[in-house]
């Protein structure tokens, strides 16, 4: 018996060059995997956004209100004190979110905004009552703030 290996016995007919319909084909597949493959390549789930703007928002630990607002053309909306500080809310834009109506079931809308809570203390050395009187210790978010430039 003959191994396969050997040409001359093998009952194998070597394969031939592909056709062109062949060779459209398989461009056409790979046209396709890769147009499902490149917008994968780039995604990010919601937990690594939210840690993002997290640590964007922390960053401004340490430096005055002033500096807060210049970065992000943000101003405060309300301010209460608190022990050794104040917080100054910061309300963000509204987000309307609507879920379409089916044969069912109405329309419904639902309207959310940012708010931004920062807490600060009063700078050592700086008359009180400006916005670079406040070093800003703390944040914290609540509601849809991906539109809020931080």
């Amino acid at each position: 018996m003959a191994y396969v290996s050997d040409p001359a016995a093998s009952p194998v007919v070597p394969h031939s060059r592909p056709t062109q319909r062949q060779r459209a084909r398989r461009r056409a597949w790979l046209a396709v995997a890769l147009l499902i493959a490149a917008p994968l390549a780039g995604c990010q789930t919601t937990a690594e956004l939210e840690y993002e703007r997290s640590q964007r928002l922390a960053a401004f630990e340490g430096l005055t209100l002033a500096r807060f607002m210049g970065a992000t053309g943000l101003t405060p909306s309300d301010a209460y004190p608190i022990t050794g500080g104040k917080v100054f809310v910061f309300d963000g834009p509204t987000v309307v979110s609507t879920l379409p109506a089916t044969q069912w079931t109405p329309a419904v809308s639902r309207a959310a905004a940012c708010r931004l809570l920062i807490s600060a203390r009063v700078a050592p050395g700086v008359a009180p009552g400006t916005a670079d009187s406040w070093i800003i210790t703390g944040t914290s978010r609540t509601g849809p703030c991906q539109t809020v430039p931080i």
